[in-house]
């Protein structure tokens, strides 16, 4: 009977292989939600800046020191 070749099934991954595995893994997973709260937060601020447009206020951000 012909048996399968075990040898090459049962080499072990790297280290590195498997820490750069478990990182894609949990960027995968925190990039939709850091997607919508990046989203969100910009339309807060535009809204905001279309606001006070309006009213005429200067806003720059809070990136901005003055």
């Amino acid at each position: 009977m012909n048996q399968p070749a075990i040898a090459a099934a049962s080499t072990p991954t790297t280290l590195l292989r498997r820490a750069v595995t478990w990182w894609l893994t949990q960027v995968r997973h925190a990039l939709p939600p850091t997607i919508f709260f990046f989203v969100g937060f910009n339309l807060i601020l535009w809204t905001k800046r279309l606001i006070l447009q309006e009213h005429g206020i200067e806003y720059s951000g809070f990136f901005t020191a003055r």
